[in-house]
């Protein structure tokens, strides 16, 4: 999917914080950690079989090996065992710069099992490491009824901020599909191959949101959940990865690591939001803007 759009409001590029950064406590951001709705277990999406992916099928958790003195254990990492699988979409599947369809080999790694809240953000800017997001419409405010909706309207540069706050980064696209296709999986969506309703994912059915005009708390949609149990991989917000955009695979990585051009103009985006239509929402689909970009559809996720 091409990118280029400018829906619910636009703003100037923020200047580039990731480099120099100061990480404090993390104590601000754990009284924000509160438990997600429905992500206690495995997703329901089942055993969809391990098609294009090698690694074992066994239950991956979260993470117990971080480091109890900052803090980080408390935080919901998940462990997603590492496998091979193909990246991308066969010939007449899909957009164009989905191909070729390559092999990559993934090792394990943590992603958070939830998009990064409003409320867990906003810890992030006391703490003075995080710039505030804007004030405009289809921005959630940074309100108590706001605290579990995913962050929104947060560019590039903000989303890395906070990923190297919590002692993370943002997950590369080879591993974020990989994650979106419950470890690599020949499928097409996190849960499976059936197809996208308010029922799997907040999505534009019956209105933006699933009717709701917003966005839902995260993980309000177990059904749509990996078989890991990662929480809104497809809808709610657009999720921002590490690689800046090329308009096919060639000479892509085979590693898993980010595909990073210096002189790239544009970052990737993956998973679809509360306006898409249903086709954002496959795993392998791809959307991308320049850094500066944030509205109201436009999240992330950390990993490490």
């Amino acid at each position: 999917m091409r990118g280029g759009r400018k829906p619910w409001g636009w703003s100037k590029a923020k200047e580039t914080m990731r480099d120099n950064l100061v990480i404090p406590t993390l104590a601000a951001l754990l009284a924000f950690n509160s438990g997600c709705l429905g992500c206690s277990g495995k997703g329901s999406g089942g055993d969809f079989g391990n098609e294009a992916g090698t690694g074992s099928d066994s239950e991956t958790g979260t993470d117990s090996e971080a480091d109890a003195d900052s803090g980080t254990d408390v935080l919901d990492w998940v462990v997603l065992d590492g496998g091979v699988y193909d990246m991308g979409s066969p010939d007449g599947v899909g957009d164009t710069d989905e191909r070729p369809r390559h092999t990559v080999e993934i090792r394990t790694f943590r992603m958070w099992r939830t998009e990064v809240t409003v409320g867990q953000y906003d810890a992030c800017v006391q703490a003075g490491v995080c710039t505030s997001t804007p004030i405009q419409d289809f921005c959630d405010p940074t309100t108590p009824d706001h605290l579990d909706a995913p962050r929104d309207c947060v560019d590039w540069n903000q989303a890395a901020a906070f990923c190297h706050w919590v002692e993370g980064r943002l997950p590369s696209e080879a591993e974020w599909e990989f994650a979106a296709r419950s470890r690599g999986r020949d499928i097409a969506f996190p849960w499976g191959n059936e197809p996208v309703t308010c029922e799997r994912a907040v999505v534009d059915q019956g209105g933006l949101g699933c009717g709701k005009g917003d966005h839902w708390p995260v993980c309000s949609k177990p059904f749509g959940n990996s078989a890991q149990g990662l929480c809104d991989l497809a809808g709610n917000v657009w999720e921002w990865v590490e690689d800046t955009y090329h308009e096919s695979y060639d000479g892509a990585p085979d590693d898993g690591s980010a595909w990073v051009d210096p002189g790239a103009e544009f970052r990737v985006l993956r998973g679809g939001g509360i306006g898409s239509p249903g086709c954002t929402f496959r795993a392998s689909d791809r959307m991308f803007h320049d850094p500066g970009f944030e509205y109201g559809g436009l999240g992330f996720r950390c990993a490490r």
